[in-house]
């Protein structure tokens, strides 16, 4: 570490350790990660920073102004230690040490948009040694733009952008208590119990490394509503997840298990389940990653109990996966369930064929007698055709009473006249014609008939076909 360096760091600490004894939302100095990647955008800076000229100073006058501005810090006088900042880097622009103390400064004032611009400005510039303290400023920064963020969002009742924001406020630098027990608190009342016991186990491993009595009690406090509605809500969880995976959206499938995992309760369900849609959809990597992490968490998994691992073994890779993370007796034990499990896969579809098979013969057989029937029915609509012509000539007398007098009684000729009776011939004619009407008429009757019977018939045997493929497209899907 450079002298100047040194100077830097040493009076930003003094100055902060000062102003947090008496913050409560205290942010301190954590170690420095990036910011998770969330929907929610980042925090930037909507200042622009002033032009600055060509340097007017030099390596030791520069040095020294630096210098001015550590001591008037440590004397507890920022105004003038933000003049003197300002005039360093007005001085040089091409170095960081002005631009972090005018950051700095700012963000003491709550300036946090100028503070941020200024501070993303120094890691721009800054030097090897003074990078770390340069992005450590940047996160104390960007943490308070979070939590004004996520307030403001609790006000207009936007509790799940509130609860993120809260959480990157942590994240960032896993020192601002107060954010993240704001983002445990809201994922509590939105019942995301996964993101809650992530963030409380954070904060319980931060409070256990800091020694912090308040913190790990106030963590206990905290974790009490977690454990008594965990279970619950772990079951809630993979139900809804469940019901993501049988509707075949997999991502948010995915999303539910992973968020299960983070329950701290050592279910295989979601292990089981995550890792398998993976395999399923050919994310072999994934699938190993995800029963990873239940190694990792000594969890118990089944492995046997689920198809696609059974099928996978027979991969050298997962097979070698298998071995160097559950060891040679899972391995054992996975290739003798797949052995079985293979074997009655292969009976089963043996019987499956069988079955597919004698449906696809009574299928054949129904579409034969379709085809009988519709024959018979097109005679039979032939013998009706033959019909129309001879029942048309005889139609008259169809139901026709032939019966009358006749001439045999002379008599009765000479009184009522010879016109008023018919000859026996004449009414023996009428009647074979009426009989021949009748006949016609109830032929095509009977052939009609046969008709609908055959019709019906096909309807049957059709209902019978559509059985039968039913069966056949299940039985060899």
């Amino acid at each position: 570490m450079t002298r100047l360096t040194g100077v830097l760091v040493a009076s930003s600490l003094l100055w902060l350790g000062a102003t947090c004894g008496a913050n409560a939302q205290n942010l301190g100095c954590g170690s420095i990660r990036p910011l998770p990647s969330l929907a929610i955008p980042q925090a930037t800076s909507h200042f622009v920073l002033p032009p600055v000229g060509p340097p007017t100073l030099n390596s030791e006058a520069y040095e020294a102004l630096i210098e001015r501005v550590s001591a008037s810090l440590q004397a507890g006088s920022g105004a003038a230690a933000l003049e003197l900042a300002q005039s360093a880097l007005r001085g040089d622009s091409s170095r960081f040490e002005g631009y972090y103390f005018v950051a700095y400064i700012l963000y003491n004032r709550q300036n946090y948009d100028q503070a941020l611009a200024y501070a993303n400005a120094a890691v721009a510039r800054a030097t090897p040694d003074g990078a770390s303290q340069a992005e450590e400023l940047v996160t104390l920064v960007t943490g308070k733009i979070n939590f004004q963020a996520a307030a403001a969002a609790m006000q207009q009742g936007q509790m799940g952008i509130a609860a993120e924001r809260f959480a990157m406020a942590w994240e960032g630098g896993r020192s601002y208590y107060d954010a993240g027990f704001s983002a445990v608190d809201i994922f509590l009342q939105l019942k995301d119990y996964g993101r809650a016991n992530g963030i409380l186990t954070e904060l319980e491993s931060a409070a256990a490394a800091a020694k912090d009595p308040k913190v790990a009690d106030r963590a206990s406090n905290a974790r009490a509503p977690i454990s008594s509605d965990a279970t619950k809500a772990l079951l809630d969880q993979l139900s809804r997840a469940d019901m993501f995976a049988q509707q075949q959206q997999y991502y948010d499938a995915l999303m539910g298990y992973r968020r299960a995992e983070g329950f701290g309760i050592p279910n295989p369900k979601p292990y089981l389940s995550g890792a398998s849609i993976y395999a399923l959809c050919g994310d072999l990597a994934n699938a190993e990653e995800v029963l990873r992490r239940a190694a990792i968490a000594r969890v118990n998994l089944n492995l046997e109990s689920m198809p696609v691992f059974l099928n996978l073994i027979a991969n050298p890779s997962f097979a070698s996966f298998v071995q160097d993370t559950f060891g040679s007796a899972k391995l054992d034990d996975l290739r003798y369930a797949a052995r079985e499990y293979l074997g009655k896969m292969q009976a089963a579809a043996d019987l499956r064929n069988r079955r597919a098979e004698a449906a696809r013969q009574e299928y054949l057989k129904s579409a034969q007698a379709v085809a009988d029937l519709q024959n018979k029915i097109k005679g039979l609509q032939g013998q009706i055709s033959g019909l129309q012509q001879p029942y048309a000539d005889v139609k008259e007398y169809d139901g026709k009473d032939c019966s009358g007098d006749t001439v045999d009684d002379l008599a009765a000729v000479f009184t009522l006249g010879l016109s008023a009776f018919v000859s026996s011939a004449e009414i023996d004619s009428c009647n074979e014609k009426a009989g021949r009407a009748q006949n016609i008429r109830r032929d095509i009757e009977n052939y009609r008939g046969e008709i609908k019977q055959s019709e019906d018939e096909i309807e049957r045997h059709r209902g019978e076909m559509q059985g039968y493929q039913r069966q056949i497209n299940e039985l060899t899907q």
